[in-house]
């Protein structure tokens, strides 16, 4: 989870409330952050990842003045109206919709080292975990007061630009090699010889993602900004645009919305539509396990953060714009509960009529894995995924019917196409990893494999294993089978049989019962050259069928 690290006066100046630093700690614990690590002065903390709010100072400080009821605003509608137009945002067609932006102005904000770190640090710790190192989102603050009102969002070809930590001009292609931010964050960037750029009839603000230019840098003299955020997803960069907006605000800026226009759409930047979730008093109660009414649930709304109401027998909870991960009633209860306490519910035993025990064919399973560590097999799981080349192909087998086999829909990998129908792909492609460790190697496995039968899928429990050595035959392979299967008191016998990824006349098949269920013996030289085995190998794969 990500580690944030706040300064202690700060945040205590924004919360306004002289707490001790072991009553803020004891807060912090009630709410789930954990306190990792404490200096004289600082505190760094763990947020949990679907709280990007908390990332900032601001948003903590929010956090704990709602927690201490201190808090008496809980809606936002911070867009100042104005006639004038504050910025106009150009997005040239050759974005094609591939790139998002959304932006704001924010005025007559006051910045000192604690805000203006703050500031820093929380875009670019949403940018690095929500935006996953800037490949789905990036945000970017400039001095809107050296900046022209109408800019431009475009690809543009390589150009030059001074950036923020350069003196001279450099070439986009040139500040990638060059800078720590361009080694960083280059691959966020689509391998194209196009650079995606915000601009004005100035020159180059910014080249996204990666860096803003010197001329926009922003200080504590600073007192307009223009804040822009793009992305991939426009729903995500909508969202942290509100996010920002709202802290802005919080740090007394007024807070304009610009206009946005291009690829046939005309939109204003910020919006803030009113979210709501309503649940019935009866079910907050019911998932906590504790009574509450409606009074008791409200001001436990308010001590969370949401503006609540009573709706006939149920609280409507207004969603602050701030909490983006907030996706359904459960988030919400799970909220009351933590502003409740959860060191006041008291824990109740699940009443249980049955009593717990191991399936039978759970216990067999594991007395065959114990019979096959006992033969000296290590136990392998692999992945229930594959493709027809290893499946089918790689085993010298011919591809069947689609319909006799499961197949992947929409598949965005060759690798993976189907469900497998038999395990001893997966081990040999095991063996082929490993060649170049010592000798012998002897693995297995017991798990499912797939198949269809009268249009159904169908799940069956196979064993397998497979021994490689310089001097392997027919005959170690069929004594492992003899002493696991004798000592597992299962009755089969074998018979000869011909099997294409196997030798001729090496190879012979398990009867149980009087039904074929499997196979053992020397996997055929063209199998083991598929797979890039060097070494001689005996395999065996059985169906557990009968059981």
């Amino acid at each position: 989870m990500p580690n944030v690290t706040f300064n202690i006066d700060y945040l205590l100046k924004l919360v306004g409330s002289k707490l001790e630093k072991q009553k803020l700690n004891e807060i912090l614990y009630k709410l789930g952050i954990e306190v990792e690590h404490e200096e004289e002065n600082s505190l760094t903390l763990e947020i949990t990842p679907n709280r990007p709010d908390l990332f900032s100072v601001v948003g903590l400080a929010r956090y704990l003045r709602n927690f201490l009821h201190q808090n008496k605003n809980f809606h936002y509608n911070i867009i100042k109206d104005t006639k004038e137009t504050q910025l106009n945002l150009i997005i040239n067609p050759n974005i094609k919709n591939k790139l998002f932006i959304y932006g704001f102005v924010a005025k007559d904000i006051k910045l000192d080292d604690n805000s203006l770190a703050d500031i820093f640090n929380f875009s670019e710790k949403l940018s690095d975990t929500l935006g996953r190192m800037r490949k789905k989102l990036s945000i970017g603050i400039h001095d809107y007061d050296t900046i022209d009102k109408t800019i431009e969002f475009k690809l543009s070809n390589d150009k030059k630009f001074i950036h923020l930590k350069g003196n001279e001009p450099e070439l986009f292609s040139d500040v990638l090699k060059n800078t720590e931010k361009g080694k960083m964050y280059s691959t966020a960037l689509p391998k194209t010889n196009m650079f995606p750029v915000l601009e004005d009839t100035k020159g180059v603000l910014a080249l996204i993602p990666i860096i803003n230019s010197k001329r926009t840098a922003v200080t504590k003299k600073t007192t307009n900004l223009f804040v822009e955020v793009t992305g991939t997803s426009e729903d995500l960069v909508k969202k942290i645009n509100e996010m920002l907006a709202i802290n802005f605000h919080e740090l007394g800026a007024k807070i304009y919305q610009i206009n946005i226009s291009g690829n046939n759409k005309n939109y204003t930047s910020l919006s803030f539509p009113e979210n709501y979730v309503t649940i019935p008093v009866s079910q907050i109660g019911a998932e906590i396990g504790i009574k509450l009414d409606s009074s008791i649930i409200i001001s436990l709304a308010n001590k969370m953060g949401y503006e609540a109401a009573v709706l006939n027998q149920k609280i409507r909870f207004s969603i602050p714009a701030y909490r983006i991960d907030i996706l359904n009633e459960q988030d919400v209860i799970e909220d009351i509960a933590i502003g409740y306490g959860y060191e006041y519910i008291v824990a109740t035993p699940v009443p249980s009529i049955t009593k717990g025990k191991l399936l039978d064919n759970t216990i067999l399973f594991n007395r065959i894995s114990d019979a096959f560590i006992g033969v000296g097999f290590t136990e392998l799981i692999s992945t229930y995924l594959t493709n027809e080349d290893k499946n089918f192909t790689k085993m010298r087998l011919d591809i069947p019917n689609k319909k006799d086999y499961i197949l992947l829909k929409d598949s965005k990998s060759s690798s993976i196409t189907m469900a497998r129908t038999h395990i001893l792909p997966s081990l040999l492609h095991v063996l082929s990893l490993s060649k170049h460790e010592k000798l012998p190697q002897k693995i297995f496995e017991l798990d499912l494999i797939f198949s269809i039968d009268k249009n159904k899928p169908v799940e069956d429990y196979h064993i397998a294993c497979v021994s490689t050595n310089n001097k392997q035959n027919f005959n170690d392979m069929k004594s492992i089978i003899y002493s696991v299967l004798l000592t597992l008191r299962i009755s089969f016998s074998i018979a000869e049989c011909k099997h294409n990824s196997f030798i001729e006349g090496r190879c012979a098949s398990i009867l149980i019962n009087g039904k074929e269920l499997g196979v053992f013996g020397e996997v055929h030289p063209v199998v083991l050259r598929n797979f890039g085995i060097e070494e001689p190998t005996t395999a065996f794969e059985l169906s557990l069928s009968f059981i």
